[in-house]
């Protein structure tokens, strides 16, 4: 029995081939559709993370914006915080000073030039306020027989009482003279006044004119450091009319003062 061959058509590709061809074009297709599945899942698992993360994101302003909020809140109470606690500690240092005044305590007393207290608190008062116009009549020396410290803090009182209650463009004068055996100190200022109700009070404790700024007890040191000098301290004061604190002090003999 003759077998017979089949020859391939020369213008045909083998079954087999074609077959395997077709398995080969399956496969790629097959690699080609996974690999773009997973392109497609990556690329949205990115836009899924890039959403998230946008998200995280906006939260984390909003959350920061918060924080700067509640920062800038802190930062403020602080700031009140440590306003009040400067002058709750004025207060009791002056609370301090009137309970060692009522003690009549022993004051330590020197030869003290009047006039250069005057020029350094005039000196002061410019470097504080620059604006504000101040005049200094208090040339050459004036002795007193004094407690340094307590008539820097007589000074310093009284000017701080301007610059506490006058506006800063409001002209102030110091000046010191010696007349009768006694020398005056003055502190001058040209702003509003005080009516005469509130002129016969301002030497109480924790008195403040229309409740204004300041403890009430600035002028009350200045009485109580002047009586313990022997001497007094009156205002001369009208509204529209500035007000002058004077301050009168027995004069340095001339013995005491050759004394040192």
């Amino acid at each position: 029995m003759t077998r017979r061959t089949r020859l391939p058509h020369p213008g045909r590709p083998p079954v087999r081939s074609l077959r395997a061809q077709l398995t080969v074009a399956n496969v790629v297709l097959l690699a080609l559709g996974i690999v773009a599945a997973t392109a497609v899942s990556v690329l949205g698992m990115r836009y899924y993370l890039l959403d998230q993360i946008d998200t995280e994101l906006v939260r984390t302003r909003d959350s920061l914006g918060g924080s700067k909020q509640t920062l800038r809140q802190i930062d403020s109470l602080s700031a009140l915080m440590t306003t009040e606690s400067d002058r709750m500690g004025r207060l009791v240092d002056e609370l301090l000073v009137l309970a060692r005044l009522d003690q009549r305590p022993e004051l330590r007393k020197r030869n003290v030039d009047v006039c250069r207290l005057a020029r350094d608190a005039a000196q002061d008062l410019r470097v504080q306020q620059p604006d504000r116009p101040v005049r200094v009549d208090a040339d050459g020396a004036v002795l007193v027989r004094a407690d340094e410290a307590g008539l820097r803090q007589i000074l310093g009182n009284l000017v701080g009482n301007v610059r506490t209650h006058t506006p800063a463009d409001v002209p102030v004068r110091l000046g010191v003279a010696r007349a009768d055996g006694e020398v005056r100190l003055w502190v001058a200022d040209e702003g509003p006044g005080l009516a005469p109700e509130d002129a016969a009070r301002v030497f109480d404790r924790f008195f403040r004119a229309g409740g204004g700024a300041g403890s009430g007890l600035g002028l009350a040191i200045v009485q109580g450091v002047v009586r313990a000098h022997g001497g007094e301290v009156t205002v001369d004061t009208a509204p529209g009319e500035g007000l002058t604190a004077t301050v009168t002090l027995p004069s340095c003999t001339e013995k005491a003062a050759q004394a040192e």
